[in-house]
């Protein structure tokens, strides 16, 4: 399912069908178990990057299923914070509430604050900068 590229968008699609805890699940899993660090830490051929890029992604907690479209499909972040310089000079920042190694379930997620509650955002919101919150059941 996971080591080509035509299905890293699988474990996304549960969002869209209604049941976004088998997107944290899943795309925990496979960060887990599918990707390390050592020199066989890519679970398939990293052509152009895409298998890096899928990892960085899905780390951080969202994903670009359909690229071009607009939108990101949040997950699970393994991360406990990050901070990117996006845009013209903005930062981006992942803060994580309640991660562990043993939890994949999101209880909630906010944007600056706010509740955002049918599990995508714009990539537009996100090159404005600001703090995007995930709260681990």
């Amino acid at each position: 399912m996971h080591g080509n590229e035509p299905g890293h968008h699988i474990a996304c699609l549960y969002n869209r069908a209604g049941a976004p805890e088998k997107t944290q699940e899943r795309v925990r899993m496979i960060c887990e178990t599918m990707y390390g660090a050592g020199v066989d830490g890519l679970c398939g051929n990293d052509d152009a990057g895409q298998m890096s890029a899928w990892y960085l992604f899905s780390a951080l907690g969202f994903y670009p299923v359909a690229p071009g479209s607009g939108w990101y499909e949040l997950g699970s972040p393994n991360v406990r914070s990050a901070a990117l310089q996006v845009g013209y000079g903005n930062t981006l920042r992942i803060e994580t509430v309640g991660n562990a190694t043993d939890k994949a379930r999101i209880q909630s997620v906010t944007w600056n604050g706010k509740a955002i509650t049918n599990w995508r955002i714009a990539a537009d919101d996100l090159v404005e900068g600001g703090t995007l919150t995930f709260t681990f059941e």
